[in-house]
Parts: C-alpha cells; sequence; structure tokens
C-alpha cells in the first residue's frame, strides 16, 4: 500500500475510535505521545518491522482470573479442582487482654 493511503486508513481509525470513547483532538495527541515515549512500544514496533522476535519486546498479556478461566476451558482443566483460598481470612485475636 502506498504510505498515502496508509496515512488515510489511520486518521480515520484514529478520528473514529475518538469519536467512539468521546476523546478530544488533545486527549488524543497526549495518549499517542505516552505511547511513542514508551521504549517497549518502540521495541515491538521495531521487530515487527525487522520480523523477528526481540526477548525485551515480548508482550505478554496478564494473567487475570478470567483469563486464566478461559484457558483452563480451553485445555479442559476441571476449574473446581483447584484449592480456593478463603476471600476473607477470620480475625485474630490479638494476644493480649484490653481490660
Amino acid at each position: 500500500l502506498p504510505p498515502e493511503m496508509i496515512d488515510n486508513e489511520v486518521e480515520t481509525e484514529l478520528e473514529n475510535k475518538a469519536k467512539k470513547y468521546r476523546m478530544s483532538c488533545s486527549n488524543v495527541q497526549q495518549l499517542l505521545n505516552e505511547v511513542c515515549k514508551n521504549e517497549t512500544v518502540w521495541n515491538m514496533v521495531r521487530g515487527a518491522a525487522l520480523e523477528i522476535d526481540l526477548p525485551d519486546a515480548m508482550y505478554e498479556p496478564k494473567m487475570t482470573r478470567s483469563r486464566l478461566r478461559q484457558v483452563a476451558e480451553q485445555q479442559n482443566i476441571p476449574t473446581t479442582a483447584w484449592p480456593l483460598a478463603d476471600s476473607h481470612p477470620t480475625m485474630r485475636q490479638p494476644p493480649f487482654s484490653e481490660t
């Protein structure tokens, strides 16, 4: 694709996303500046452009509980067999008395 077409596509996509998330022009600029200053992002872009895997630029998504359940379902791992931690441990009594 010619660079002009890519620029137009990027511009259109940025405008659509800005409208969708109700962002002003200055909000979009600020966000792009923050992303462009991030060294990890630059390494990922360089690696993608050169079609190589740079070890310091590998993206690893966070393993949230939701993501863990999704992976477990895909690999047919029963989630009921996992040990469940008590979410609210009982309060211990202080070792001294306040009487």
